[in-house]
C-alpha cells in the first residue's frame, strides 16, 4: 500500500491519529489521545439552526406615535394610548406646546384623525 514517499493512502482518511515510524512511514499503532477542546460543544451552523418562534405579546403596542400638521406642515408628534378615540386624539394635538402658537386665535375650520383600525 505505501510508495517510496513513505505515504500510505489507506490511512489518508482515517480519524484517529496514528503513529508512524520515523523511516519508512509504517504504521506502528494508534494513538488514543483526545484533544483538550474536543467536548466543547460547538454551535449549530447557521443554515441548520431553528427558526425563532413567535410570540403575538411582543407585537402589542400601548402608545402610538401621531404626527400633528398644521395648515399641511408638520408641526409636532405626539405620543397617545393605542385605544385613543377620535376626541381624545384631537384634544392631545391642541394641547401640545408646539401645536398652540399656530392656533390660538384662529378658527379651526377642518378637523382630522384617523384611530388605528387595524
Amino acid at each position: 500500500m505505501g510508495n517510496e514517499t513513505g505515504f500510505c493512502a489507506a490511512r489518508v482518511f482515517d480519524s484517529a491519529p496514528t503513529l508512524r515510524a520515523a523511516s519508512r512511514g509504517r504504521v506502528v499503532g494508534k494513538l488514543n489521545i483526545q484533544h483538550p477542546t474536543s467536548n466543547i460543544q460547538r454551535p449549530t451552523a447557521l443554515a441548520y439552526a431553528h427558526w425563532p418562534k413567535h410570540d403575538p405579546a411582543l407585537l402589542v403596542e400601548d402608545t402610538l406615535e401621531i404626527p400633528v400638521q398644521v395648515n399641511g406642515k408638520l408641526r409636532d408628534v405626539i405620543t397617545v394610548p393605542a385605544n385613543a378615540d377620535n376626541t381624545m386624539l384631537e384634544a392631545a394635538a391642541k394641547a401640545s406646546d408646539k401645536v398652540k402658537p399656530f392656533i390660538e386665535g384662529k378658527t379651526i375650520r377642518k378637523s382630522s384623525s384617523c384611530p388605528k383600525s387595524w
